[in-house]
């Protein structure tokens, strides 16, 4: 059977340290929710691209919670309610929550 010796505590110390806090740091940012948009219009179309000429592919109820992807300029890619694709809306037309 091999023992091992410790021949720097100190440094096994630190060593543990780190590791705990570096699984820490990650196990954090994993449960960080995504930044999250609420819709304040009455309806807000919701567009193929980032500008008034794309298509209005839905629309989302004042309120409604969205989850963000992207921005480009005054607009903000946002996850679809109920869906799996993703869209584009005004960001005028939109509150930040987090």
């Amino acid at each position: 059977m091999t023992s091992i010796t410790l021949r720097n505590p100190l440094a096994v110390l630190l060593c543990f340290f780190m590791a705990l806090t570096a699984t820490s740091f990650v196990a954090d940012r994993a449960e960080a929710a995504p930044p999250q948009v609420r819709v304040t219009a009455d309806s807000l179309n919701v567009r193929t691209g980032p500008g008034p000429n794309y298509k209005i592919m839905t629309r989302a109820r004042r309120g409604t919670l969205l989850v963000v992807l992207n921005r480009r300029g005054g607009w903000i890619q946002v996850k679809v309610p109920g869906g799996r694709r993703s869209g584009w809306v005004s960001s005028a037309y939109v509150r930040r929550v987090r």
